[in-house]
């Protein structure tokens, strides 16, 4: 015997989109399990026509199966159809929950999803493809009974921290500079909130927070520094990495000059942001030094 448990449903996640579901809800469910002192060998009398859904597995290969609720003396049952050995229809009781528990719509909803979770956890019963006919329970119902029992399968993330690599093409002779500009932008100390396009004095007072050695190698150097404004509006526009409260934060990346020149960019972290800043240099170099 089969007894479904409210309080250790195994799709809590799943079972919230259907209507809620009544504390206590005593059903037994399975074939041929029934509780003490259930009996109708005759089957119902009067039912009510819950829907019929359909499987289908190939051209020759389907199953439709109504359900449908019938009031007994002491429970609500759950009812199909199902063919005898000669196909003739014959009554099969799914699930049984005492009346006192549920009303007419709340043993509908769940004898229907705990028959049909049964269904799944011991057939290995797959969703079902169609509801042929709405009955007492609307096709609303029905498609939410369907995504509790066999909820969709969400994708995993997509990985977002992976090592990146990319060559920057940059001019023989400029390789030292560019690194140190590069290397600048992406110190944790670069004051972004103080820079202003209209003011050329804004990117040294950018550079007050980074490394001294690096910070007065480009701010004695006006090619340096002009190259420097341009990166920064590209790479802060951009939006190659999260913002911070004082402004651009650029992911973690390290420049170092190429064997057979140009610069190397690799971040370790990788990610969408490091190929975002990677493809901003990669395209914005060249377009620099064609122009000086």
């Amino acid at each position: 015997m089969t007894v479904v448990d409210a309080n250790t449903q195994p799709d809590t996640h799943a079972v919230a989109a259907l209507a809620k579901r009544p504390k206590p809800f005593d059903a037994v469910v399975g074939y041929k399990e029934k509780p003490p002192g259930a009996a109708y060998p005759q089957g119902p009398r009067k039912v009510r026509h819950l829907g019929t859904i359909e499987w289908n597995w190939g051209s020759m290969h389907e199953r439709v199966s109504p359900y449908y609720l019938h009031r007994a003396r002491r429970h609500w049952v759950l009812w199909t159809k199902v063919p005898d050995e000669w196909d003739r229809p014959q009554w099969m009781p799914l699930g049984y929950v005492p009346l006192a528990q549920a009303t007419r719509e709340e043993a509908a909803i769940h004898l229907v999803a705990d028959s049909l979770r049964f269904e799944r956890d011991h057939a290995k019963q797959g969703q079902f493809e169609a509801v042929t006919s709405a009955g007492h329970l609307p096709r609303s119902d029905w498609d939410r009974i369907g995504r509790a029992i066999w909820p969709p399968e969400i994708p995993p993330p997509i990985e977002d921290s992976f090592p990146f690599t990319q060559w920057l093409p940059v001019p023989p002779g400029e390789e030292q500079r560019v690194v140190a500009v590069v290397a600048a932008l992406h110190d944790s100390g670069f004051r972004w909130e103080e820079v202003d396009r209209s003011d050329a004095r804004s990117y040294v007072r950018a550079l007050r927070g980074v490394d001294e050695n690096t910070a007065a190698a480009i701010c004695g150097d006006s090619d340096a520094m002009r190259l420097m404004a341009l990166l920064a509006q590209r790479l802060g526009s951009h939006d190659a990495g999260p913002r911070s409260r004082s402004g651009v934060k650029l992911p973690k990346a390290e420049y170092t000059i190429a064997p057979h020149g140009g610069v190397t960019f690799h971040s370790e972290d990788g990610g969408r942001g490091a190929i975002s800043c990677a493809l901003e240099l990669s395209l914005t170099l060249p377009w620099y030094y064609e122009r000086k």
